[in-house]
């Protein structure tokens, strides 16, 4: 299984319909976009938008909202997903992998 975040306003539309998930993974998709939250009903993707508006406010929500679920999980549940992050942004890369390797969680 897979978890996979979406940095829908750094990434746009197109890359989240080209996105290929299956059914039992898990989407969490960050964006203001009216658009991108259509694409998201359509594929049955969780469209998260309620964080505030401003400069890297998705990203700080997207690591928080991963930290979460990381903290939620027992260490066999972290062992069988596999997180993954869809962005072009570095310093979000960074401190997504940093979070996962900190309680040894799989991740792209």
């Amino acid at each position: 299984m897979k978890m996979i975040f979406v940095d829908a306003e750094n990434v746009g539309l197109k890359s989240l319909e080209k996105m290929e998930a299956s059914v039992i993974d898990k989407v969490f998709v960050f964006s203001k976009s009216d658009s991108v939250k259509l694409a998201c009903e359509h594929s049955l993707y969780l469209h998260l938008s309620g964080y505030p508006n401003g400069s890297n406010q998705a990203d700080f929500y997207i690591i928080a909202y991963l930290s979460r679920i990381l903290n939620s999980l027992k260490k066999k549940e972290l062992n069988s997903i596999r997180f993954e992050l869809l962005t072009n942004d570095e310093s979000l890369i960074s401190a997504f992998e940093f979070q996962c390797s900190q309680l040894g969680a799989v991740y792209e």
